[in-house]
């Protein structure tokens, strides 16, 4: 086994335990760096150019990482913005 494999298998790993712990399940709490992407959204614009990056590395790293944008951008849109107006 090749130590790219490994690589590439251990972030697969953190991602999809991310996927799972955080952006599948809404009554988690947001960590504080969500927080951070909301008062800064250009932090959303940067993992997005990683995601298209990494996804010429390997296609489901990138999906990952679009996974999370997308979740990551529901989330300051669907529950943060609430928080804000009320």
């Amino acid at each position: 086994m090749k130590i790219e494999e490994i690589a590439k298998g251990f972030v697969l790993g953190v991602l999809a335990g991310f996927i799972i712990l955080y952006s599948l399940q809404p009554q988690t709490k947001n960590p504080d760096w969500l927080f951070v992407i909301h008062e800064n959204p250009w932090l959303l614009v940067i993992i997005l150019i990683l995601a298209y990056y990494s996804m010429k590395w390997d296609t489901r790293i990138g999906y990952f990482l679009m996974i999370i944008c997308v979740a990551i951008y529901l989330d300051i849109v669907l529950i943060i913005k609430k928080i804000d107006d009320k």
